[in-house]
Order: structure tokens, then C-alpha cells, then sequence
């Protein structure tokens, strides 16, 4: 009798997970989140450094690439100024992307050097250098000193 209500239970439990499976992928829909417009601060605090000018960045203008496909949403580009160095922050904001970073910055600039961090708010990110160019992983920053 006991094995008979254990196969009994058994049956039903696998109908049952197999029912649920079922349903589950037949009513799954893959969808890509619809990403809004989104605007970059019109200043960033930097102690010690002066705001020489901020401007849109021309989604015209963007370079396309075959190693990140993506759509630009946003970009802005800011100048510092501070004992005659200029510091250049190009900030852009790129959805839908395969997230191949590593090629992308490759395509760029021809090599990569690449740090990962962690960052308690905001999770893991990477910043990447090259030369005098430091890139980092999250949204897209371009900075340059010069």
C-alpha cells in the first residue's frame, strides 16, 4: 500500500512539474526593455578644477563600430581646466549594446589595459587605460588629461 501512494505521489509531482515547465515556455515572451531619453548633469563637482565647457555630444558624430552594436541614447562632453591642464570627460550613454567592451575599446585604440573593480552602490565595473585615456565599464566615461 505504501508504495503504491508513493508512486501515486511521485506521478503526480512530475505531471505537475511538467505542466508548470510547459506553461512557462509556451507563454514566455523574450522583450528588450525600452530605454528612455536620458540627460547627463550639466556640471560634475570636481574639488579643484573649473567647468571650462560642457556640450552635447552629436549622435551624428559617433563613431559606429562593428565590435559594440547598440542605440546612443545620450552623451555629453565636459572641459576642466586647473593650473593651465585641461581635463576632458566625454560621458555616453549607449543601450542594447552585446556589452563587448574589451573589443570595442580594443577597436579604438589598438590595446587594452584593464582593472576590475567593485563599487559597494553600483556593483563591478572596469576601467580601462590607454595612454592618456582612461575608460570606464558602467555607462560609457571618456577621460582625457591633457
Amino acid at each position: 500500500m505504501t508504495n503504491r501512494l508513493r508512486t501515486i505521489f511521485l506521478i503526480s509531482t512530475a505531471i505537475a512539474t511538467f505542466g508548470v515547465l510547459g506553461k512557462s515556455i509556451s507563454l514566455s515572451e523574450a522583450s528588450i526593455a525600452e530605454v528612455k531619453s536620458y540627460t547627463f548633469p550639466s556640471t560634475i563637482t570636481l574639488p579643484q578644477w573649473q567647468l571650462s565647457f560642457q556640450q552635447t555630444v552629436n549622435p551624428n558624430l559617433v563613431k559606429p563600430t562593428a565590435y559594440i552594436s547598440g542605440d546612443f541614447i545620450a552623451g555629453t562632453h565636459y572641459q576642466y581646466l586647473q593650473d593651465r591642464k585641461y581635463l576632458d570627460i566625454e560621458m555616453r550613454y549607449i543601450a542594447n549594446t552585446n556589452g563587448d567592451l574589451k573589443s570595442f575599446i580594443t577597436s579604438q585604440t589598438g590595446e587594452l589595459s584593464s582593472v576590475l573593480k567593485q563599487d559597494r552602490r553600483s556593483g563591478f565595473y572596469s576601467l580601462y587605460v590607454y595612454k592618456d585615456i582612461a575608460i570606464s565599464g558602467q555607462l560609457e566615461y571618456i577621460i582625457k588629461m591633457s
